[in-house]
């Protein structure tokens, strides 16, 4: 009998074709638009988690109050010096206290040909234990070294695209008036800053700027015998009580990734509200078709209740045709999201913006579909209730 349900929901779906199409259009639209979000949300958390544990548990980054949460009117520029440095390598906790400085925009010229690129001045003393987690692969040449007072590691985009002339190994750029070699260029790390930089040596960073104190960034690589958790909370107490201010921030890198899993969380579940809401409209669209299917097929309502149909089997062929229509725009949505998750996160990659990898969620899309006909079901439950009521006399009589 269940057999023979399906069969007359599936003639009439064939039937009326076109009303089928765009009933199930919307449907198709709302799980396309979920199911790529959804999809994009856990590449990006999975490739922000993936940068960040390459940079080690065990560290602790002081920035300026406000870089990260972007609050409070306090500029976020000199607001860390070299007296913090000094005094955070009194205490016992660190292997190594990294000061970071950082210029978003600065001037490069090579061969006549002038661009602005992101300078990065760093440490050169203990360069490969300081940052030794960190991923880095050469595509030419080495990493900076003590030697290299005024040598410079470039990026991969500022090696491949940023100049008519690809920079090699040993050639010469000009930052602010001063020559600077290069000594190494990085391969390919997968997102628009790292892949835009320039990397000095500290020193020669800050006789750029005439500033022997210049501090943006402070990396502070725990001790293995502590936790990075509880040393962020001294380390913050202890900066306190020093500098007699509140105007920076710790964090633990489980702290950033946590906080950027939240925002990426949010913004996911925003934006798949309101795809949810479009499959709401989908549904009433379902509802509406029904009852004009109702309406259309009164007579031949009629003649089945009058040859023995009850009203549960009338009831049962219009859910089945409602929920057929969900799990078709269901299975149609699905494939055609992940075909659009997938192609989006092509041309994120292309773009260099970050390293992102997509990945199949079948228990989510399997709950989509179902979720899909499910709504469907629930959309024809009411016309599908009135054509059961339908009188047999009335129904043939009607026109």
């Amino acid at each position: 009998m269940l057999k023979d349900y399906f069969l007359i929901a599936i003639k009439s779906i064939k039937n009326r074709k076109l009303r089928a199409i765009l009933t199930v259009l919307g449907v198709i639209i709302s799980i396309t638009a979920i199911i790529t979000l959804i999809l994009l949300g856990n590449g990006l958390k999975s490739s922000i988690n993936k940068q960040f544990e390459q940079m080690g548990s065990q560290l602790i980054t002081i920035m300026p109050k406000g870089t990260l949460s972007g609050g409070g009117n306090i500029p976020t520029s000199g607001l860390l010096s070299q007296e913090d440095i000094d005094n955070l390598e009194s205490l016992p906790y660190f292997d190594y206290v990294t000061p970071m400085t950082i210029k978003m925009a600065e001037r490069i010229e090579y061969r006549n040909t002038a661009e602005y690129v992101m300078l990065s001045g760093i440490p050169l003393e203990d360069f490969g234990e300081r940052f030794g987690d960190w991923d880095w692969e050469l595509l030419e040449g080495d990493l900076l070294s003590e030697k290299d007072s005024h040598g410079a590691v470039v990026g991969y985009l500022i090696w491949k695209d940023t100049f008519d002339k690809r920079l090699n190994v040993k050639n010469k750029v000009i930052i602010k008036d001063t020559e600077f070699e290069v000594v190494g260029i990085l391969d390919k790390i997968g997102n628009q800053q790292d892949d835009t930089t320039v990397m000095v040596g500290l020193e020669a960073f800050r006789e750029l700027y005439s500033n022997s104190d210049q501090v943006d960034t402070i990396l502070l690589q725990v001790k293995d015998a502590f936790d990075p958790e509880v040393i962020a909370d001294k380390t913050y107490d202890f900066l306190e009580r020093r500098r007699g201010d509140e105007h920076f921030e710790i964090y633990t890198a489980k702290q950033i990734m946590d906080q950027f899993n939240q925002i990426l969380g949010g913004v996911t579940f925003l934006l798949s509200a309101i795809a949810f809401i479009s499959l709401i409209v989908g549904g009433i669209g379902i509802m509406n078709s029904m009852f004009t299917n109702v309406l259309e097929r009164t007579s031949e309502i009629g003649i089945m209740k009058s040859i023995g149909a009850k009203n549960k089997d009338i009831m049962k062929i219009f859910l089945i045709e409602a929920g057929i229509v969900g799990l078709i725009g269901g299975i149609i949505g699905a494939t055609v999201g992940q075909s659009l998750a997938f192609y989006i996160a092509n041309l994120i990659n292309e773009s260099n913006f970050l390293p992102l990898t997509i990945q199949i969620n079948f228990p989510v899309i399997a709950l989509m579909i179902l979720f899909a006909g499910g709504i469907s079901v629930l959309a024809g439950y009411l016309p599908a209730k009135r054509a059961s009521r339908l009188k047999p006399v009335d129904a043939i009589r009607y026109d």
